[in-house]
Parts: structure tokens; sequence; C-alpha cells
């Protein structure tokens, strides 16, 4: 593949982890050779992925894809691109939050795809709106036509729907549609409606007390240095919802009081007759009457208890208390029942608390009720004073009302700013709405025609019966008319006198309306600070009930934990007997099995025994054989030479040569691992059992041994002799398929037991007879050696019986290995049913234990200060310990000693350290000062005499020099600093005169510029001159000659008017350029007349 161009990106901040090319769908080129639409993922070490679009031609697509086989497939869709994106985040803990919060890239891409198919969309919809308006345009046209026209030329809209039965299927359709919804609705409404019901009935009707709010007023405040007024959060308290009690919970309600009223009268009667017990008598004794810290004990129990004096009528009269003042003390409840009587009579008490609190909420309900309608009166009077005082408005008045939250019955009414959608208003609704609206508009018509009192009230008093009556503060005397009109001077003595009355007499109504205005503002003020205060006095009693209701709900919850703690000690407890239960039913099946296993296991044993007897039985047999060899050889061989009744013959003289005795050894002792083959026929080993009664013996042995050790397996227990059998076929199947791996090993044991010669001494093992296949004369014989046939037959016959004592004790230690595995597993299985024996009887000793201290415990809550508990966070408890605080104190004084003790011997240390490092310091300080010496001592034997220096040693004394020196620096000084001055000065003209230079020539430039626009204007003119004669040449064309004298003319004398502007212009402007010259001259030399004089000169 060849590039048609390379760019190198830096992408990653560190090296690339991951590279790979993804054919997004769509991709393909065309067969037109479209560019293909190849995405680059890449990954890095800095966590960030990068997605790259690659434009690539037809050529090199194919040619990419037939070399690095890139995939046709979505990138985002890839699990390698997934587990990039989903594990390629930041883990640098310095990475800043803005970082972490940013969208993710599968989010962007999604939104991206999602916003790009909904472009397309759009498009579509786009492309199919504009059609439809153009259909819609052309019908309405269509339609606006059809009005137009007279009423008998005018078409029905019906006839303007073409495909009528497409009109009815979509009215029949949105028929339907619409009677769907209208029944889902109605379903959904009666199925609201139920639930509704349902929850008034079990929520609302068996409240007792419902659940509201009550708020603060808090009214606006206006502070010093703000005129608006300023309005608090407001704060608020609820009350404490209590569901009514049924009769049946009533019912055990008194028979719970009234049994523990039988259980305290009881109790006092032993105190009476002095019966108590003991234990009561030390609790008594124990448990001090003033404890602060236990729950319901001491001072925090609802009520104390009746004294030891009671009599019979007092404790009538306590029966009538309510229950709740009878809670035991909580180290009083021992057993289930007083338990479960505790938690009755704690929950009674966390009800009544709440009843209290509820009575004090409805007196503060009540108490604002009255504040409101003191506040509405108030308001009323500041809505008087203001109206006469016309001042302010009734907009900033204080306006408490009741919220919906203080309102019980307000969560059953639906408000209109609670309905978010418009009901929908059939047409028979409608017309019936209508219909009504109608009516009552007739009848209110009816009334008010026949109310004929209304109307003469409302003609003569505008409709009201009481005066009007001006307030003080907007009456106005006002003046005669004769007062307004004659002049003073011009008034008689009696008008004077009217006058004068007249102003005496509004000076003093000005007076008293005065005071009355400033009486008004007085008690506007007054009235509203009224109104706060009596605001205030109902947020300071909000406050305290809010802190009661804080009290209270703290001494509720308080109540329902122990309550809780109360019933998890009861769940404890019977959790204990059932786990009893179930460890005693356990603990007896486990007795019967172990029972089980242990007999089983002692007949085993039995069996084991006797395995272990065949086993050195056939062991010593083998041993026997294998020592009289020999013997029984020589034996066999004499017996078969006397057999045949001859004398002993060379075989016996063989049988004394070491050399042949040991070649028969070898050969006795030689195996192959074909000895031991399978019988062919009955007669065989018929034959070889005749030739070898020994070796049937023992076959017969070993078969007995083996079928009595299965039997009493068998006859012991099922479940050991199929392990044994199992355990026995898989050792001799493991051992066979270890011995020869051989998968043609049976073929070849079958072709050498066909062509096996001689004869064959068998033996039965178990349902198949092996027989001993006998040495081979020519094969097995040592070279060299010549061996008689008797003796040949009696080594085969011996050879037989020590193999198959061989096989026999194989087969015992088999069988005693067997057996030792069998009683192995058995004596585990009885060790563990023995150690799961253990364990469940620990368990039920750790249970009973459980038990017993549940038993003997009572649950406590105390209550500590948060510096005294030092319990771990979430922990139960169980484990904690109260100390006494006189032993916290006693050890606090232990530790406060051995600290005073420590920090002493610290303070010792700490100044003997001290005086160490001082030594320290004044040797270093005396080292320095010694090497300073040094250096300077050095420094002064090295010291360069200068004349500065011969003068100090001479005259000891250089002040005078010095001064003659600062004197010549401060002459030098002034010196600089007159220069400066006149510099400054120097330059400070320069500046003015630079500035001057500056103005003249701006000024000039102002001129030179009025002159560029008086000859533009010169121009323009003379352009406009031009154009015009090249108008009139061309009109002269166009019109022939017939005018052309009078054109002409007409040009002429324009011409000769434009001309003579120009020159009155040119001496204007040589007469101003002159005066220019003056001023000139007036203010600064000039040659402008030597210039003048050289220029006439050439002239």
């Amino acid at each position: 593949m060849q590039a048609t161009k390379k760019r190198t990106l830096v992408l990653h901040n560190g090296p690339v982890t991951t590279l790979r090319f993804v054919l997004t769908k769509g991709g393909i080129p065309s067969e037109s050779g479209g560019p293909a639409n190849i995405q680059l993922v890449s990954t890095g070490v800095d966590g960030c992925v990068f997605l790259m679009e690659v434009r690539m031609s037809a050529e090199l697509h194919g040619e990419a894809m037939g070399l690095s086989g890139t995939q046709s497939s979505d990138p985002t869709m890839n699990p390698l691109y997934m587990n990039v994106v989903s594990t390629a985040k930041y883990d640098d803990l310095f990475q800043p939050e803005r970082e972490q919060e940013r969208t993710s890239f599968l989010e962007a891409r999604t939104r991206a795809e999602t916003m790009a198919a909904r472009d397309r969309f759009d498009r579509g919809k786009d492309a199919t709106r504009i059609k439809l308006r153009e259909l819609e345009g052309r019908l309405k046209g269509m339609l606006a036509e059809n009005e137009q026209l007279p009423e008998s030329e005018q078409l029905a809209r019906d006839e303007f729907v073409l495909n009528v039965a497409w009109r009815d299927s979509l009215l029949t359709q949105h028929a339907a549609r619409a009677q769907r919804a209208r029944e889902g609705i109605a379903r959904d409404l009666a199925r609201m409606a139920i639930v509704r019901e349902r929850m008034k009935r079990e929520f609302w009707d068996v409240a007792e007390v419902p659940g509201v709010r009550l708020n603060a007023l808090s009214p606006p405040t206006t502070t010093a240095g703000q005129q608006q007024p300023q309005q608090l959060a407001p704060f608020f308290v609820n009350n404490f919802p209590m569901r009514r009690q049924t009769p049946h919970e009533q019912q055990i309600a008194n028979k719970v009081a009234m049994l523990r009223l039988v259980e305290f009268s009881h109790h006092q009667q032993e105190v009476r007759e002095d019966h108590s017990s003991d234990v009561r008598t030390r609790f008594q004794e124990t448990i001090p009457s003033d404890l602060q810290w236990v729950l319901n004990a001491g001072s925090l129990h609802p009520k104390l208890q009746i004294g030891t004096s009671c009599t019979d009528a007092e404790v009538s009269e306590y029966a009538k208390l309510p229950s709740f003042h009878s809670v035991y003390h909580p180290a009083a409840v021992r057993t289930r029942k007083q338990a479960r009587v505790q938690m009755h009579l704690l929950s009674c008490y966390a009800r009544e608390l709440r009843n209290v609190f509820n009575a004090e909420f409805q007196e503060l309900v009540r108490h604002k009720e009255n504040t409101m309608e003191q506040i509405e009166a108030k308001n009323a009077r500041i809505m008087e004073i203001t109206a006469e005082l016309n001042v302010g408005n009734a907009g900033d008045l204080f306006k408490p009302h009741w919220a919906s939250e203080e309102r019980a019955d307000s969560i059953l009414k639906v408000v209109p700013e609670e309905m978010t959608q418009k009901p929908y208003e059939t047409t028979e609704r409608r017309k019936q709405r209508q219909r009504e609206a109608q009516e009552a508009a007739e009848r209110e018509k009816a009334r008010k025609k026949d109310d004929v009192g209304g109307r003469a009230l409302m003609d003569m008093m505008d409709g009201t019966l009481e005066v009007r009556k001006d307030p003080l503060a907007a009456q106005e005397l006002v003046k005669e008319a004769w007062m307004l009109t004659i002049q003073p001077e011009e008034m008689t003595a009696e008008q004077k006198k009217l006058v004068a009355q007249f102003e005496a007499a509004q000076a003093k109504f000005e007076e008293e309306k005065e005071k009355y205005r400033k009486s008004l503002d007085l008690e506007l003020r007054k009235t509203r600070g009224e109104v706060i205060d009596l605001c205030r006095a109902f947020d300071e009693k909000l406050r305290a009930l809010r802190d009661r209701y804080t009290a209270t709900h703290r001494a509720v919850l308080a109540q329902e934990l122990y309550a809780l703690r109360l019933g998890e000690e009861l769940m404890a407890r019977e959790q204990g007997e059932l786990e009893t239960e179930r460890l005693e039913e356990d603990a007896r099946k486990m007795q019967d099995i172990e029972a089980r296993a242990k007999a089983e296991s002692d007949r085993f044993a039995a069996q084991l025994e006797a395995c272990r007897e065949a086993f050195h039985r056939a062991t010593e047999e083998d041993k026997v054989l294998e020592k009289s060899f020999m013997r029984e050889l020589e034996e066999m061989v004499q017996s078969g030479g006397s057999a045949g009744g001859g004398t002993p013959t060379a075989s016996t003289s063989q049988l004394d040569s070491p050399e042949f005795t040991k070649h028969l050894v070898e050969l006795y002792r030689k195996r192959k691992p074909d000895d031991l083959v399978p019988a062919r026929d009955g007669a065989s080993g018929h034959d070889s059992t005749k030739r070898t009664p020994s070796a049937g013996t023992a076959a017969h042995s070993k078969g007995s041994a083996k079928q009595r050790l299965l039997a009493e397996s068998q006859s012991g227990g099922g479940g050991s002799s199929r392990s044994l059998l199992v355990k026995q076929s898989s050792s001799k199947n493991n051992i066979e398929s270890e011995a020869n791996l051989d998968p043609f090993q049976h073929l070849d044991s079958q072709q050498r037991g066909n062509s096996r010669r001689g004869s064959f001494t068998g033996v039965e093992t178990g349902s198949e007879k092996l027989v001993v296949a006998p040495l081979d004369y020519v094969a097995d014989r040592p070279e060299g050696v010549l061996i008689e046939d008797r003796i040949w037959r009696a080594l085969n016959a011996l050879r037989a019986k020590k193999i198959l004592a061989e096989h026999a004790v194989r087969e015992k230690t088999e069988l005693l290995t067997l057996a030792k595995a069998v009683s192995d597993e058995l004596r585990a299985n009885l060790s563990e049913l023995q150690r799961r024996r253990r364990k469940q009887q620990r368990e039920r000793e750790s249970l009973t234990q459980r038990r017993t201290a549940l038993t003997e415990s009572a649950p406590l809550l105390v209550r500590i200060k948060q510096g005294q508990d030092e319990s771990p966070v979430g922990n139960s408890g169980d484990d904690t310990l109260l100390v006494a605080r006189t032993s916290v104190e006693a050890l606090n004084d232990v530790i406060q000693l051995h600290g005073k003790d420590q920090v002493g011997i610290l303070g010792r240390i700490k100044d003997f350290r001290k005086s160490i490092n001082v030594m320290e310091w004044e040797h270093a300080l005396l080292e320095l000062q010694a090497r300073d010496m040094d250096e300077r001592y050095t420094d002064i034997q090295l010291l360069r005499v200068t004349k500065d220096l011969q003068e100090l040693f001479h005259t000891g004394d250089t002040s005078h020099k010095q001064k003659r020196e600062a004197a010549m620096l401060e002459a030098k000084l002034a010196h600089l600093g007159r220069h400066h001055q006149a510099t400054l000065l120097k330059l400070e003209r320069t500046g003015s005169h630079l500035e001057r230079q500056l103005r003249e020539r701006e000024h000039e430039n102002q001129n030179f510029q009025q002159q560029v626009a008086r000859l533009e204007t010169q121009v323009q003119i003379r352009e406009d001159i031009l154009a015009s004669r090249t108008s009139a040449a061309m009109r002269q064309k166009a019109n022939g000659g017939a005018r052309g004298d009078t054109t002409r003319l007409k040009a002429i004398a324009v011409r000769r008017k434009l001309v003579d502007l120009a020159k009155a212009q040119t001496d204007e402007i040589e007469y101003l350029r002159l005066e220019l010259d003056k001023m000139r001259r007036r203010t600064f030399p000039s040659f402008a007349q030597a210039h003048a004089r050289e220029y006439h000169d050439v002239d």
C-alpha cells in the first residue's frame, strides 16, 4: 500500500497502548471510487481515548482490507473499545474535579449520533411539512374563494373531500381512540377513587389526632439601614399524629393495667406482712432512688412508686391513674411476662406523652386564632387611620393567614392551583354549564326587578344606610366670597373684625387639626408596634413549644428504643429455645449415627485381624517354600527315581554340584510377566492340580480367605463391603495399568497363551482360573547346562508352587492394605462424628450460658454525656461496662501523679541536656574567638601600609581630612544643582518655543484645509461646467440645429459669469494671502517683502 500523504500526530502524553483501524457502517467505498470512512481508535497510558477519521480512496481501501483485515463494525460496539473506554479513567488523586465530572466519551458520541439522526429525520419532516403547507395553502385558498362566491354558487365543505371512504375511516378511528381514551380515564379515575377511599378509611378515619403543622407569624421587619421590609424565614412545629385505639386494644390495655395493679397490691401485702423475699429487699436497698442516668429509674421514672405504707383506699386511687405510672424498674424486668407487660406500659407512656404535647399544641392553635383576630382588628384600625391621614396604603399591612399544612382537612380538598391540567369538558357538559349560567343570571335579574327597597336605597343613598363622616384631618375652613374679592384696605371695620375672627378661628382649627394628626400618627405607630408584639409573643411561645416537641420526641424515641431492646431480648430468648431444641435433636441423631459407626468399626476391626492373620500365614508359607526348595527338589527327584525301580543315577549326583545348584536356584527364582495366565480348558487345569497338590491347596486357601473376608464384610455391613470391593478392583486396575501401558497387551497375551507348550499349573482366583506357565526347556535353560527331565519337571512344579504362593501373598497384601484403608476410613468417620458431637456439645453449653445470661440480665438504657461514652460507634453494647465515677477519678489521680513524676524527670533531663548544650556552646565560642584572634594578628602582620594608614599612624586622627573631602563634595553637589537648574530652564524655554511653533503650524494647517476646501468647491463647479457643456453639446446634436444659437448663447453667458466669479475669488484669495503675510510680519521676522520684490523684478 502506497500512502499519498504522511502526517505525524502527537495525541497522547506518553506511549500508545492500543492502535486499531475500524471500518464504520456504511463506510465501504462506492463503485465510483468514493472515499472510505475508516476510524482510528488509539489509547495511551495517559488514560485518553482518541477517535480519528481516515479518508482513503477505493484503491487504498482495497489494499488495506487485503493487508490488515480491517473489520467492518461500529467502533462503539467493539469489545476492545468498550474495555478501553471503561478502564480509561483518571486514577490520579490530583486530577481536577472538573475532569472527573466531564461527560464521558460514550455519552457524548451517543448524543452526537442521536442529534445527527434527529437532524436527518427533521430534514425529512421539514420537506413533508413544506408539501403539506403547500397543500394546506391551496385548500385554504379554494375555501376562501368559495366563501366569496354567492350563496347559490357556494359548495358545501364536505364536497371538497375527495376520498370519502378514507375520511369515514379516519373519523371512525378517531372516535374509537377517543372512546378508548375515555374508558382508560374512567378506569384510572375509578382506581384512584378506590385507592383514595381505602387510604381515607385506613389513615384518615382511624386517626384520633391528624398530623398538622403550626407556622410562626413572623411579621416583616425593617432594619435601620433598609427601607424595604425584610422577610424572615418562618419556623414551624408539628404535632404527633395518633391513631385511634380499637376496642380490642383498649381491652388489652385495661387487662394489663389490672394485672399490674394486682401484682403491685400483692407486693404491698408481702411488704406489710414481712414476707418479702431477700432478693427483693436487697434489690430495693441496692438500687438508689435518685439515679439520674438510667431510663425509667430513679428521678427519670414516670412517677415514683407508692411507698410501703399504702392502704387499700390509696391502692384504689392508684388504680385510677394511667397505667404507665406502674412501669417496672428496668433492673426488675426478668421474666418474659414482665418484659411484655413492660413493653405495653412503655407504649402507653409514649402515647400519653404525645397526648400531653398535642393538648399543648391545640392550646397554642387556639391562641393563634385569638392572636390573628386581634391582628385583624388592629389592621382595620390601621386602615382607618391611614385613610384619615391619607398616607401609606393597605398593601404594607401584615395579614396573617392559615396555611394548607395547618389545616388537617386540606389534604381532602383540591385547590385550583393543584390542577395541572384543565379538565376535559364534553359538549353536553358545556351546554349544561351555559344553561345553568343563563338560568342563574335570569334568577338574579328577576330578584333585582322585584327588589323595590334595594332600588330606592341605591337611588337615594348609594346603597348604604350609614352617613360617611369626614374626619377632622380632612376638614377645611373656607373663606366667604367677599373676603376673597375685597381688598383689606377697602374693608370696613366690621368686615375687618370678621376677617380677624376668621383668621383666629382658622389658626385654632389648624392647631387642633395638627394635634389630631399627631395623635393619629402616634396611634398608628402604637398599633403597628402592638401587631409586632403580638407576633413576637406568639413566636416566643411557639419556640418554647418547639423545644417541648424536641424533648417529647426524644423521650418517646428513648421509650421506643427501650421497648425495642426488650423485644430483642424476648426474640433472643425464643431463638435460644429454638436453637436448644434443634441442637438436642441434632445431638440425638448424631448419637445414633455415632453408635452405628462405632459398631461398624468394631465389626470391621475383627475382619482386619483375620486379614492380617491370613497375610502372616501366606508370608510364612512363602518363606518355607523359599527355604525348602533344594530339599523338596531332592525328595521329588528321589521319589521319582524310586518309583521307576532303579538306583540313584547321575541326576542326584548333579544336585550335589554347586554350579548346577546355582543354575537351578536361578531358574527357580526366574519370573516372567506372563507366568500366570488364564486356563484354556478344565482338563489341563485339573491335570495340573493333580500334579501340584500343594499349589491347589494354596489356591484353595487363598480363595477361601478372600471369600471369608468378603462374607464377613457383607455380614458386618453393606457399606464397608461395597467400599472394600470398590477399592480392591480399583487397586487391581491401577496395578495392571501401571504394569503395562501397551494397548494391545490382551492380544499378545492371548497369542502367547495359545502357543504355550507343556503342562500348566492353575489356580482359581475369584471367578477367574489362573495357571502357571512352565519354563521352556529350549528358551529358558542356561547354555551348556544339561538338566534331566525329572529334575526339570520337579523344578517347574516347585516353581509353580512358589509363584502361586507369591501370588497369594500379593493378594493377601492387597487385601490387608484395602482392609486397613477401609478401617482407617471408618475410624476417621468415627473421629469426625465424635468431633462434631463435641462441637455440638460446646454449642449447647455456649447456648445454655447465653440463655442463662439473658435470664439473669435485664436491658438498661443509660443517659450519659458524650465525653463519658467511650464505646465504639455502631457497637450493640453487649461487651461494654459501666465504670463507677469514683473509680475513674481515683485512676485519674494515680495517672496524674505518675504524670507529674514523669514531667519532673523529663524536666531534670531537659536541664541536664541544657547545661551540656551550654557547655558545648561555650567551648565552640572559645574556639571561634581563638581562631578570630589568630586571623586578626595574621591580617595585621600582612597589612600593606598606605598614605592614609601612615597618616593615621602619625596623627592618630583623620577627621580634618574627612571634613575637607566632605566640603569639596558639598560644593560639587551645589554646582551640579545649579547646572541642573540652568539646564532645566533652558529645556523649558525650548519646550515653550516648540509648543508655540506647533500651535502656529496647526493654525496654518487649518487655513490650508480651508483653502483646500474652497479649491475643491471651485473644482466641483468647473466639473459641473464641463458636464453642462458636454450635455449641451449632446442635446444640440440630439435636437438638431434649430435651437443651437440660443443654447450656445446661454452657454456663453453662463461661462462668462463663471469666469467673473473665478476672477473675483482669485482676487479675494490674493487679498487674504497678503493679510496673512502682514499678520506673520507682526509676530515674527519674515522676508515676505524681499520675496515680493524679487517676484516683481522677475515680472
